[in-house]
């Protein structure tokens, strides 16, 4: 009966965080903790590339297109510059695994030396950099009914293709896994990662043949949620010229050009016009080790780099479903002749869902433990903080955090 009695007390708190981890009024007080949730702006019409010629350009063409913001990455750089929140970083002690961690509702990223193949842009005395999270704004490629497909504006990270110089496909490959697993949980909410179909990724061969007249094989279909664009959607589609120079090094596309987020560039050992950079497209090169690039001038290089290059960067590409109207918000245009009109994303708003969506409701539920009379959570971690969401005995009807130390009747 006490067991029951227990239940009869957790049942009431348990039912309260199912709804705030499903619904997130504009204002949620917890004694000295305020959450106010902006309220989202629903997106402008998204429409499809604009192309017009432009003979003032290398690829004789100009290409606008509609951005969205959506999820969060490290790019800015916080440097001793930016005073009091670089000294704050630099003192602060409880980083995770992947070396993110927050400051207020803020979240950062602090990146060792040591984890950097080529500290080419580095002062000798720094051991550790910082970086905050920001909103990333991704291109619209295209728009069909309630889903678009996006890709990166910037570089977002420098992985190679593969860890390893070896024969690969896109199916094995490491860059793959990295996408659909470490990217995918640190740049997206939950409620983010919904919104994300799973899509089927065509396998695609070499583009240039080989000695004996053949093409690389491409492996197999894949199905993944992120992936990289290949050379059909770089060449003719989506606002890209179409590459006809497939012996030597491409045709120059302003629309291809791709620059760096500052966190990027810090993995970057060299330094490139304007921060343009290499970055992967998902075809083998002219070998099963090699895979193609885009070059910092635009062009497609179809012999492609070894798998193994650190020095490419990565422009992630996903479909996003839009009748999920609350995760995204219009980022006005960029045009391959340079012009951007950026429309601001609404600080703060990521951060304050991240305590919503932080809140692991199944996890809580299931490894709740009624033992001796008493029943209490595992320690979850909101917004950097770990706390106990459950913790009473029998006889009482409290859930109390052990890090505000506030208390909630049940």
């Amino acid at each position: 009966m006490k067991k029951r009695k227990i239940w009869h007390r957790v049942l009431p708190f348990v039912l309260t965080v199912a709804m705030l981890a499903g619904f997130c009024p504009q204002g949620i007080s917890f004694k000295d903790t305020q959450l106010t949730v902006p309220e989202v702006k629903a997106a402008t019409t998204l429409k499809n590339p604009i192309t017009i010629p432009d003979d003032s350009l290398e690829a004789g063409q100009r290409t606008t297109w509609n951005c969205i913001w959506f999820g969060s990455y490290p790019q800015s750089e916080v440097t001793k510059a930016d005073g009091t929140i670089y000294n704050t970083l630099k003192n602060k002690f409880n980083w995770d695994d992947n070396g993110d961690g927050y400051v207020g509702k803020n979240k950062y990223r602090r990146v060792a030396r040591k984890d950097v193949e080529y500290p080419a842009n580095w002062e000798n005395n720094q051991d550790y950099r910082y970086f905050k999270y920001e909103p990333v704004k991704w291109r619209v490629l295209n728009v069909e009914g309630e889903k678009a497909l996006l890709v990166a504006d910037k570089a977002l990270d420098l992985k190679p293709y593969h860890n390893t110089y070896t024969d690969v496909t896109w199916e094995k490959c490491s860059l793959r896994s990295w996408l659909n697993d470490e990217f995918i949980n640190s740049a997206f909410l939950a409620n983010e990662r919904s919104a994300i179909p799973s899509t089927t990724v065509k396998a695609e061969s070499s583009i240039r043949p080989t000695t004996d007249g053949n093409k690389v094989d491409g492996g197999k279909d894949t199905t993944d949620k992120v992936f990289i664009l290949s050379f059909s959607e770089v060449s003719g589609k989506y606002g890209f010229r179409s590459v006809d120079d497939l012996d030597s090094y491409g045709d120059h596309d302003e629309a291809k050009k791709c620059s760096m987020t500052n966190y990027a560039y810090v993995f970057n050992g060299s330094s490139y016009e304007e921060k343009n950079c290499y970055w992967w497209i998902r075809n083998p090169g002219d070998y099963s080790n090699m895979a193609v690039i885009s070059g910092e001038n635009g062009r497609v290089l179809g012999y492609g780099n070894g798998v193994n290059a650190s020095q490419p960067a990565v422009r992630p590409a996903l479909y996003l479903n839009l009748s999920n109207k609350k995760v995204y918000s219009d980022a006005g245009t960029v045009c391959s002749n340079g012009k951007v009109k950026e429309s601001k994303k609404e600080e703060g708003y990521v951060e304050d869902n991240d305590f919503v969506n932080q809140l692991d409701v199944a996890n809580m539920l299931e490894d709740i433990e009624i033992s001796g009379g008493k029943f209490s959570s595992p320690e979850m971690e909101i917004l950097g903080k770990k706390v106990s969401l459950i913790n009473a005995d029998a006889d009482g009807h409290v859930a109390q955090s052990l890090h505000r130390k506030f208390i909630l009747m049940i």
